[in-house]
C-alpha cells in the first residue's frame, strides 16, 4: 500500500479501505469525497448535543451511527449511505447531522483549506465548532428548524460548490480535529437530500490551480453540452464531483443529438472511469460506450455455413408471416445486422447458456430465412422469435404495435373464457368461453400465440400468450388463415353455442388501471388490506406503505395483495420487510445475482455493477456495508449455491440485496400476514414474493408467480435500426433458485374463479386469506 499524504484523517477509508489520490500542486487530501470517506451521521430528527461540531464533541455519543459518502434519502443512485428521516414522510426533520475527525500533523504547515461541498438544500460547515462556510442558508442563527433558502434540483443536485477558506482564521489543532456539516431541508415534505465533501489543505505559498469546475458547471446548466464537453476534457478529474458532472454532460451530448462516436466522448469516459473506477454509473457508461462501439469485446463469432435446409424446431422462426410495415432493408445488410446480433447475445447477454438451447441454429435459421430483402417488421418479428427461445421474459425486441380486440381473454381452469375489456361484464353471460375462432378450435390459436411469445415459465407465457391472442390479425397470420374479419364461436358450460363478431382497433378501450381493484384498507374485520398494484411509485410507494403499516397497527392480521403487480423498484420490500423484523435482527439476504461482464474492466470496480436504477444488489467489498455486515455477506455466499451456474469468466462476483431492521423509528408488526400472488405478479414482484417466501409469520396464497428478475441493457442494430433490451443480470432467490422461468411458489395454492374476473364479482381469493386470518388469530 502507497504511503498517506502526512495530513491524512485517521478516520479516512474506515469503510472502503481505498486510498486517495493527491491533487497535483501539493495539495493534501484531509477528507475524499465519495465512499473514499466514513462520517458519523445523526438522523430521524435526534437532537444533536449543544458541542455535537466542536473539538470536545463525545465522537462515541449513542445515537450516531457511520456510513460512507456520498449520504442521503431519496436519491438511491447518489447515496451509498442512506439516512432515515424517522417513520413520517410528511413530516420529515429539517437538519441531519454529519462529522468526521480529521488529523492534522502541523498546523503551521496549512495555509489554506479547499471545501468541495455537495449539498442538497442548504449546508452549514464548521470546524471544531466554528463556522467555515454556509451555503443556502439564511443569515443569522441556525437552529434545527431552520429552513434552507430554496429547494435544490437538476443540475444542482450533483454540483460540489467551491469555497476557500484561510487557515489562519480557524482553530486548527495539531492532531484530530472535528470536521462537522449541518444539512438542512427546504421543507418537511422535501423529497431528498444528499450530502458529500471534499477538503484539501494548501501549505505557505501554494494555491490552488484554476479551477474549470464553475465554468463547466455553467455550460451545462446553459445547455451549451458542446462547451462542457470541451471544459470537462479540460477539467483536473481529481476535483471532487468531476464524475458526476462529466457523466452529465455525456448525457447532455447525447440528448442533444451528438454522437457516441465523437472521439470526445471516448475520451470524456476514459478520464471518468479512471478518476472514479468504483462508481457503478460511470462505469456501466465506460462499457456501454465499448459495447456500442464493438471495441474489446473477447469474443468474436466464427462465421459458418447456413444449413441446406431449416431444421423443424426452428421453422417457426423462418415461418414469421411477412408484414407490410417498415421500410425495405436489403438482405446483406440484415445478414450483417444478424452477425451483430450473435456478437451481443454472445459478449452481453446473461442467459445464453441457462437453457442450452441452441441459439447459434436458431441465428442461422433467421439467416436462413432472409433470402430476400424484408420489411423492418418482418426482421422484427424474426428477431424477438430468437430472443424468445431463451426464456428471459425481460428480454425482447420494441413492440410492433398491432390492432387487437376489445376483448380480454382470461383462463377458467383449463378454458378461455371472453370478457368485456373493461371487465364489467362476460362477453356473452349465456355462453362464457370460447370454443373457436374463425371455425377453427380456440386450443389451435391459444398456441399459435404461445409461439410468438417468451418461452417463460408455463404460467406466465399463458399470461403474454392470453394479451397476445388479443392480437387476431398477427396470429391468424401465423396459423396461414384469413385476417379481414374475425368471428368468436362462444359456448356455455353445457355446450350450447353462440357467434359474435369481433372488431379489431387500435388502441384499447378505457379499462380498469389495475386489477383486482381494490384499494388499501382497514377492513371491518379489523384486518388490514395493503393493495401493492405496482412497483413503479419510488417515493410515493414508500410514503404508501409505511403509512398504512402505521394505521394497521392494531388489527388482527395483514393482507398484502401484490396480484397483476408487474414490477418496478425494490422500494416495496425495502420498506415493508423492516415492519416484520424486529430490531437488533440481522439483516435478511433477500437476492443473490451476477452481473455479466462484456468485457473486462481495466482496474477492479469494488463499487459493483448492479446497485443503480433501484436494483440495490452490491458485491460483499462493496462500501455501502459495515464491516460487520460485510462479514455477513461474505459468510453467506460461502454456504450458498445456486441452481444454475454461469460460466466462469463471463460474470462478476455474486451481489447481494439485504434489508436491514427497522431502527425503532417505527414500530414491529407481528401479527399473521398473507401475501395474495397470482401469474401476473412479476419482475420486482418476484423479488418482492421470494424475500418474503419462507418469513416468519407470512404465508403465500393465490397462484405461482410468473418468474422474472432482471437488468436490462438496450441495444441497437446497426443497419435496421432495430432496437432491443437484454438482460445482464442472472438472478436468484436467497435459497439459490433461478426467477427466470421459475417463479415463486405459494404456500397455499388457490386460483381465482371467473367470477373474480368481473367488475363486483367478488373475490374468492381474497375472501378465502381473511377467513384462514381470523380463525389463526381469534381462536
Amino acid at each position: 500500500m502507497k504511503q498517506l499524504p502526512r495530513l491524512l484523517s485517521s478516520t479516512l477509508l474506515a469503510l472502503s479501505g481505498l486510498q486517495a489520490v493527491q491533487h497535483a500542486g501539493a495539495a493534501e487530501l484531509l477528507a475524499a469525497a465519495g465512499a473514499a470517506s466514513a462520517w458519523q451521521y445523526l438522523d430521524a430528527g435526534k437532537p444533536a448535543a449543544p458541542d455535537w461540531n466542536s473539538a470536545s464533541a463525545d465522537m462515541a455519543a449513542a445515537g450516531w451511527k457511520t456510513g460512507a459518502a456520498p449520504l442521503g434519502y431519496g436519491r438511491t443512485d447518489s447515496a451509498n449511505t442512506t439516512v432515515s428521516f424517522g417513520a413520517a414522510p410528511e413530516a420529515k426533520p429539517i437538519t441531519t447531522y454529519f462529522r468526521r475527525t480529521v488529523n492534522v500533523a502541523d498546523p503551521a504547515q496549512v495555509a489554506l483549506l479547499t471545501l468541495d461541498l455537495r449539498r442538497d438544500d442548504g449546508a452549514v460547515v464548521y470546524w471544531n465548532g466554528v463556522e467555515i462556510q454556509r451555503s443556502n442558508m439564511p443569515p443569522g442563527p441556525v437552529g434545527a428548524r431552520t429552513t434552507a433558502l430554496k429547494a435544490i434540483d437538476g443540475y444542482g443536485e450533483i454540483e460540489y460548490r467551491r469555497h476557500l477558506a484561510p487557515a489562519a482564521a480557524l482553530p486548527i489543532r495539531k492532531g484530530a480535529n472535528v470536521l462537522a456539516v449541518e444539512i438542512h431541508q427546504s421543507g418537511p415534505t422535501s423529497s431528498d437530500i444528499v450530502f458529500d465533501l471534499e477538503v484539501r489543505a494548501y501549505a505557505p505559498g501554494e494555491t490552488p490551480p484554476a479551477d474549470l469546475y464553475p465554468d463547466t458547471y455553467a455550460a451545462l446548466a446553459e445547455g451549451n453540452a458542446d462547451k462542457a464537453l470541451n471544459l470537462l476534457l479540460r477539467l483536473d478529474p481529481a476535483r471532487a464531483g468531476y464524475a458526476q458532472l462529466a457523466m452529465a454532460g455525456a448525457s447532455a451530448l447525447l440528448a442533444g443529438g451528438g454522437s457516441a462516436r465523437d472521439p470526445r466522448y471516448g475520451q470524456l469516459l476514459d478520464r471518468t472511469r479512471a478518476a472514479a473506477p468504483d462508481d457503478m454509473a460511470v462505469v456501466h457508461a465506460w462499457i456501454r460506450a465499448r459495447v456500442a462501439a464493438r471495441k474489446d469485446l473477447p469474443i468474436r463469432p466464427a462465421p459458418r455455413p447456413l444449413p441446406a435446409a431449416i431444421a423443424e424446431q426452428w421453422r417457426f422462426i423462418a415461418d414469421t408471416p411477412e408484414r407490410t410495415g417498415g421500410p425495405m432493408l436489403r438482405r446483406a445488410d440484415l445478414l450483417a445486422d444478424v452477425d451483430d446480433l450473435e456478437l451481443i447475445l454472445e459478449n452481453c447477454y446473461s442467459y445464453l447458456e441457462r437453457r442450452g438451447a441452441d441459439y447459434r441454429g436458431a441465428l442461422d435459421a433467421l439467416r436462413a430465412s432472409i433470402t430476400t430483402d424484408l420489411n423492418a417488421d418482418t426482421f422484427a418479428h424474426r428477431v424477438g422469435r430468437v430472443l424468445s427461445v431463451f426464456g428471459d421474459p425481460h428480454s425482447r425486441v420494441q413492440r410492433i404495435s398491432e390492432p387487437r380486440a376489445a376483448v380480454r381473454f382470461v383462463m377458467d381452469g383449463e378454458r378461455v373464457a371472453a370478457l368485456k375489456y373493461d371487465r364489467s361484464a362476460l362477453l356473452d353471460p349465456a355462453h362464457p368461453y370460447v370454443a373457436a375462432i374463425n371455425g377453427l378450435p380456440v386450443a389451435r390459436w391459444l398456441a399459435a400465440a404461445e409461439a410468438v411469445v417468451e418461452q417463460a415459465s408455463p404460467q406466465y407465457r399463458r399470461v403474454l400468450a392470453l394479451e397476445q391472442l388479443r392480437r387476431l390479425g398477427m396470429v391468424a397470420r401465423q396459423l396461414q388463415q384469413p385476417g379481414g374479419a374475425f368471428e368468436l364461436t362462444l359456448a356455455s358450460s353445457d355446450g350450447a353455442e353462440a357467434r359474435l363478431p369481433v372488431a379489431l382497433e387500435r388502441s384499447n378501450p378505457p379499462a380498469p388501471p389495475q386489477w383486482p381493484a381494490g384499494e388499501s384498507a382497514l377492513r371491518a374485520d379489523n384486518l388490514g388490506y395493503l393493495r401493492l398494484a405496482s412497483m413503479e411509485h419510488g417515493p410515493a410507494m414508500v410514503k404508501q406503505i409505511d403509512g398504512w403499516m402505521e394505521k394497521f397497527s392494531g388489527t388482527h392480521g395483514l393482507i398484502v395483495d401484490v396480484r397483476g403487480n408487474g414490477g418496478g423498484t425494490v422500494d416495496a420490500i425495502q420498506t415493508l420487510l423492516p415492519w416484520l423484523m424486529k430490531p437488533g435482527d440481522p439483516m435478511k439476504i433477500i437476492n443473490v445475482a451476477a452481473y455479466r461482464m462484456p468485457l473486462a474492466l481495466p482496474t477492479p470496480n469494488r463499487g459493483g455493477f448492479l446497485g443503480m436504477e433501484g436494483r440495490g444488489l452490491y458485491p460483499a467489498g462493496s462500501p455501502v456495508w459495515t464491516a460487520e455486515e460485510a462479514q455477513q455477506v461474505r459468510a453467506f455466499l460461502a454456504g450458498w449455491q445456486p441452481a444454475w451456474q454461469p460460466p466462469a469468466g463471463k460474470f462478476s462476483d455474486w451481489h447481494v440485496m439485504a434489508v436491514r431492521p427497522g431502527d425503532g423509528a417505527h414500530g414491529v408488526y407481528g401479527k399473521p400476514v398473507f401475501v395474495l400472488l397470482d401469474e401476473s405478479s412479476f419482475s420486482a414482484t418476484d423479488t418482492f414474493l421470494g424475500a418474503l417466501k419462507g418469513h416468519p409469520n407470512v404465508t403465500l396464497m393465490g397462484m405461482a408467480s410468473g418468474g422474472g428478475s432482471g437488468r436490462m441493457a438496450d441495444y441497437t442494430l446497426p443497419h435496421s435500426r432495430l432496437q432491443m433490451q437484454l438482460c445482464q443480470m442472472a438472478s436468484f432467490t436467497s435459497t439459490g433458485q433461478l426467477y427466470d422461468g421459475k417463479g415463486v411458489q405459494p404456500d397455499v395454492a388457490m386460483p381465482a374463479r371467473l367470477s373474480d374476473q368481473l367488475s363486483g364479482g367478488g373475490d374468492s381469493v381474497l375472501d378465502a386469506a381473511a377467513a384462514r386470518l381470523l380463525k389463526t388469530t381469534l381462536r
